[in-house]
């Protein structure tokens, strides 16, 4: 069962061991407000969120600079849903 953690917002070495364990991170605004070292994570482990900050997730996805296939492949993934379709 995969596990997520919600609005993590902890170190590298945390966020690194939790990964190489099977983890998810899922990391909002917070997250780029006082980290810099999403380049360093393995991407396939990530998710990005809005929670309740008043953002639109195009604002996240702008602050973590990377492509939305990646997190879009991860949330098929894990739920298997393929999220363009409604």
């Amino acid at each position: 069962i995969p596990l997520i953690i919600h609005g993590f917002n902890k170190s590298e070495k945390l966020a690194k061991l939790l990964i190489n364990k099977g983890f998810y991170l899922s990391l909002g605004k917070s997250f780029f407000k006082t980290k810099n070292y999403i380049n360093k994570l393995n991407y396939s482990n990530i998710f990005l969120e809005t929670d309740n900050d008043p953002v639109h997730i195009n604002e996240i996805y702008t602050l973590a600079n990377l492509d939305f296939t990646i997190f879009e492949t991860n949330f098929k993934k894990i739920f298997q849903h393929d999220i363009t379709r409604h």
